[in-house]
């Protein structure tokens, strides 16, 4: 089955389809480029996170690191601390920070939440992240129902604002994506809203952009472009609807090929009982009731909406705004109106009908009224009666009362004479009390106006007290407004400081450089025009300049130290700046070697003869193959030579320090050896050659062998790993190839395009494998046994040919490479600085080797010649001293040469003081 192009369920255009390039696409890209704050607000599924992701994937390509939050994960039944602590947590897994989260939130405990926010991103993002850092906080609305986020949006807007004040916030941009309006972020009245950063809005598909959508339809490029025409009639370009519409018709079973037929899949899609299972209209059906904030004004402006009225979009009211945010309206010259013809067909008038709230009354059954009117009736008469019975009841009542009333009031008139008396006695009574009153209600008045000036007193100080407490409280943030700025500053002013200090030393390296280099083209000149002694000794004090910085001009002054050294020189044979020629073949030099103990060096030819040299300078010769003799290898213990050649044999040399060494053929193969080696342990012996298979045996003979074959390729170069567990092999194609023998696995393969591998070196390290190719390049690769990976590392480029031989120094500092370009560079891997290049050959040079101490380099050349190189510059330098008989700069010439950048008395290294160093250096 075709794997469709489009998404239909979950993100918009984030699965696997196909996804849709929009103009906004740029427009995103380039505000997070240029560190704006940005929000994407708008309805669900418009493809608002797969704007983020893919914006984030392409700033990610350019450099920028990005971290995408999505706050929906954060969760919504959790503390304000833990919310906080998710953010962060997401943060520090998205860039890969080195920091403690919990501990380092702990730690600043006694700040507000939203102030270790924007700490977190000042003192632990920005300061660990180099480069430009943008933050993506998506499914922004799950914050709407919490009541402690308006602190986290205010936080953002201190970001924004802090940047004209804290430089590295200029290199944070943060976007807002979600579904809300910047009045939501921010609910508390009393703060001011949320009202930063550019909005970005996110359309609805042109027919130009949605053109790529056809592409999954099976018809022909005429009915494709009429087919998603038809669509784009239905959906004016929804993201989610037109791509679910599309995926309706390329995956219908039935063929798709009019209009009729896309009508009948909308109705089948999307309206009737449809519309209840599709994620995007339920979620515009519950916008517009159950989420509506006024679901009457917010369905009343709709209806105005849907009936064809003139709806202005004002921009004020809260109802217009959420039937916008819902997606089924938009803003069109000012007016509302509908988004497209599935939101009209599905929310249309019926449905409007079937929102409206029903009268209770409406519910009732006829019968059940009636009967509830008759009994209301019966209710009302038997009301009238009784009230009639009521008032003849009270009439009876207040007859009986008043004669009652009558006798008693014939018996008080004659109690009433008697309380007479009584009551003047009680009158005078109360006189007295009554006076006693207002003394006391004097007092009670005086003491309440004490009283109330007191209150006066005491709310005048707690006034007094409220306003230096607000003031204390102004001064308490003035004080730490003041010490952050001053941190800042203090950040700034280190940060200025170390710029300048780097400043300095970049201009005093160049003065170094620039001295030294100069230096040593002047000692050339002096040595050309016959003045070898200043030459010397201007080539001297170029190493000396050279020395103090990093020496990234080493091979000028190389070159001008050797040149001068062999100028002084009275025989060509013992130049002291070398190279000395201490062997010459009939033909061009294969192969050289050194022996672990430095005591001797073999080379190899194409005469076939190889040529033993003892450290006393004697040279004997063996007739070792018919034809060319193209490999050598030193046995790591006991003094045993190994050779292979065109002849097809691997001889083994022994009693090397006799005047006749003995020979025997340990190996025979119907081809040519083209290399043979000795493992470290010296237990076995590896060969192979033009026949293209790679053997491991027993170099005595008396050992199994172990062989694979690498055909159609053929053993160029072969080099054991310093465990002697792996071989590494050069198949004169584009292949870098590993043989882990011992455990008699595979070969491990690496490729190398458009060029053949010649010369394959393990560094003593045991990681590091150099491989050389005809393309005029070394190729540095690491290699991990336990997992088998082989990566590449470095490409280092600078010959103009092939690259026939490599070679490590001891320390596996430095390599040095023999090339078709009659050229010997000595490679420095520490530093990275320009090579020393040896160029005395005049044909390509076949063969390098360091010796035992890694001082020297032995080369030998198509020319016939084998030439020893001193590759340490202060060696040469030292031999100055000897060599020009004590003699010195003197203040002119230092004045002509180097001139007043530098004092003669303080920067001049005389030779004395040079002899002196080096004796306490040896």
């Amino acid at each position: 089955m075709r794997r469709s192009i489009y998404t239909v369920g979950g993100t918009v255009q984030a699965g696997g389809g196909r996804y849709v390039e929009r103009a906004v696409d740029d427009e995103f890209l380039t505000l997070c480029r240029e560190h704006e704050f940005c929000y994407v607000l708008t309805a669900r599924q418009m493809g608002k996170s797969s704007l983020m992701v893919r914006t984030a994937e392409k700033l990610t390509e350019s450099g920028t690191r990005c971290a995408i939050v999505d706050l929906s994960q954060v969760g919504v039944l959790v503390t304000a601390e833990e919310w906080y602590l998710g953010i962060l947590t997401a943060i520090e897994d998205s860039l890969d920070l080195d920091v403690d989260v919990y501990e380092w939130w702990a730690n600043l405990r006694q700040l507000g939440l939203g102030q270790r926010l924007t700490r977190f991103f000042q003192d632990v993002v920005l300061p660990s992240v180099d480069g430009d850092v943008v933050v993506f906080f998506d499914e922004i609305d799950s914050t709407l129902s919490l009541d402690f986020t308006d602190d986290f949006f205010a936080a953002i807007r201190f970001i924004y604002n802090a940047r004209s004040n804290v430089p590295r916030f200029r290199r944070l941009s943060i976007a807002l994506i979600g579904v809300a309006t910047p009045s939501d972020l921010i609910s508390d009245p009393t703060r001011t809203p949320f009202n930063i950063g550019r909005r970005v809005d996110v359309e609805y598909f042109t027919a130009k952009e949605a053109r790529p959508l056809a592409d999954g339809f099976e018809a022909g490029d005429a009915q494709k472009g009429a087919l998603l025409d038809w669509v784009l009639n239905w959906t004016s370009g929804h993201p989610f609807l037109t791509q679910r519409l599309c995926y309706s018709i390329a995956h219908s079973t039935k063929p798709v090929t009019s209009k009729k037929d896309v009508d009948q899949l909308v109705a089948d899609t999307f309206l009737g009982e449809r519309s209840e299972q599709d994620s995007n209209l339920r979620f515009v059906h519950d916008m517009l009731t159950s989420r509506a904030p006024d679901k009457i004004s917010v369905l009343a402006i709709y209806r105005d909406v849907l009936s064809g009225r003139s709806v202005l979009d004002d921009r004020q009211s809260q109802s217009a705004t959420h039937l916008k945010l819902s997606g089924i309206v938009s803003n069109r010259n000012g007016r509302l109106t509908i988004r497209n013809e599935i939101y009209a067909r599905v929310f249309d008038n019926e449905w409007l009908r079937d929102q409206r709230p029903e009268h209770w009354i409406k519910r009732v059954p006829p019968a059940v009224i009636g009967l509830v009117a008759a009994c209301f009736a019966a209710l009302i008469l038997l009301g009238l009666a009784f009230t009639q019975y009521q008032k003849r009841a009270e009439e009876e009542r207040r007859r009986e009362q008043l004669d009652l009333s009558n006798a008693r009031l014939t018996e008080q008139v004659a109690v009433s004479d008697s309380l007479n008396v009584r009551l003047r006695i009680q009158a005078a009574i109360a006189d007295s009390l009554r006076f006693q009153e207002a003394l006391a209600n004097a007092g009670l008045r005086t003491q309440a106006r004490i009283a109330d000036s007191l209150r006066q007193i005491e709310q005048s100080a707690n006034l007094q007290l409220e306003v230096e407490i607000k003031e204390s409280d102004s001064l308490r943030i003035l004080e730490f407004e003041t010490n952050q700025l001053l941190s800042e500053q203090f950040v700034i002013t280190d940060s200025l400081k170390t710029v300048a200090e780097q400043r300095l030393e970049t201009a005093r390296e160049a003065r170094l450089q620039t001295i030294s280099v100069a230096l040593a083209h002047a000692a050339n000149r002096q040595t050309k025009l016959g003045n070898p002694d200043l030459g010397a000794l201007l080539a001297r004090q170029a190493f000396e300049f050279g020395s103090r910085g990093k020496q990234a001009f080493v091979d000028p002054v190389y070159d001008a130290l050797r040149q001068s050294l062999n100028a002084l020189s009275s025989n060509e044979a013992l130049r002291l700046g070398g190279p000395a020629v201490i062997a010459e073949h009939s033909g061009g030099v294969r192969a050289i070697a050194n022996s672990p103990s430095g005591a001797m060096i073999a080379s190899a030819g194409d005469d076939g003869v190889i040529a033993i040299h003892s450290i006393t300078g004697s040279v004997r010769y063996l007739d070792g193959h018919d034809g060319s003799a193209r490999t050598l290898s030193f046995h790591p213990t006991d003094g045993v030579l190994a050779s292979g050649g065109d002849d097809g044999t691997v001889r083994i040399w022994s009693e090397l320090d006799r005047q006749s060494p003995q020979g025997r053929i340990a190996q025979k193969t119907d081809g040519a050896i083209w290399a043979a080696e000795f493992s470290p342990d010296g237990h076995v012996i590896a060969y192979g050659g033009e026949d293209g298979v790679l053997a491991v045996s027993d170099y005595r003979g008396d050992g199994r062998r172990t062989e694979i074959d690498i055909g159609p390729a053929r053993v160029r170069d072969i080099a054991f790993s310093p465990d002697g567990s792996t071989l590494a092999v050069a198949g004169e194609d584009s292949k870098l190839r590993l043989w882990k023998w011992s455990d008699g696995q595979a070969l491990l393969e690496a490729e190398i395009p458009n060029v053949r591998i010649l010369a394959v070196e393990f560094a003593p390290d045991g990681h590091t494998i150099a491989a050389g190719d005809d393309g005029f390049s070394i190729t540095l690769w690491s290699f991990d046994r336990s997992s088998d990976e082989l990566v590449l590392r470095q490409r280092i480029s600078g010959h103009e040919g092939p690259v026939y031989s490599l070679d490590f120094s001891p320390d596996g500092n430095r390599l040095a490479s023999g090339s078709g370009d009659k050229s010997v560079p000595i490679w420095d891997l520490v530093s990275g600085a320009a090579p020393i290049l040896l160029e005395d050959h005049d044909s390509w040079v076949w063969a390098v080797a360091f010796d035992a101490s890694g001082s020297r380099v032995l080369s030998g050349s198509a020319d016939r010649k084998v030439r020893a190189w001193n590759t340490f510059p202060d060696d040469l330098a030292s031999k100055v001293c000897t060599s020009t008989g004590g003699k010195e700069l003197s203040r002119e010439e230092w004045d002509l040469f180097v001139g007043n950048d530098f004092a003669f008395e303080t920067e001049y290294a005389p030779c004395v003081e040079v002899t002196a160093a080096s004796a306490s250096h040896e």
